[in-house]
């Protein structure tokens, strides 16, 4: 396991612990091993959308999109 890994899966464990029935994070399109992880930690695509908080012109350039993704507890 690596540390990526290790850190969201602390994040999933604590939401248990504490009785949360699901996470929600957001990724961008291009961080393709940030998914893999995500999808591999139980996560699912929920949506995207192209609100970031960069420039515009930076988004479209870059063909970027955030994807949401959950996970149920």
């Amino acid at each position: 396991m690596g540390l990526g890994f290790k850190l969201a899966q602390t994040v999933v464990d604590f939401c248990k612990e504490r009785g949360f029935s699901k996470v929600v994070l957001e990724t961008s399109s291009i961080q393709t091993a940030a998914v893999s992880l995500y999808e591999k930690l139980g996560f699912r695509y929920v949506r995207s959308h192209t609100n970031t908080y960069s420039h515009d012109w930076v988004g479209a350039l870059a063909k970027l999109s955030v994807l949401v993704m959950e996970k149920h507890l």
